[in-house]
């Protein structure tokens, strides 16, 4: 008997969790969406100059503003 109602349960369960992962939930706030999330520079040389853009969106529907940008190391900066 316990273990009939156990199982009517967890299957209750896996069935709401996943209506649950099916619905879209837009997050009130902004959302950063980027195009590409890395880029590879392949080979660079000592006094080689390279850049690259990285182009992104607000998805959101709140102002995203970005206040502080923070390079890894020393040999990077940002613009």
């Amino acid at each position: 008997m316990m273990r009939g109602l156990f199982t009517i349960l967890f299957g209750v369960f896996v069935v709401f969790s996943a209506y649950a992962k099916d619905e879209k939930v837009q997050a009130d706030g902004p959302i950063i969406t980027f195009e590409e999330d890395s880029f590879d520079f392949g080979d660079i040389y000592q006094g080689d100059k390279v850049a690259h853009t990285f182009k992104f969106e607000n998805s959101g529907n709140q102002p995203l503003i970005i206040t502080n940008v923070q390079t890894t190391c020393g040999c990077t900066a940002t613009e």
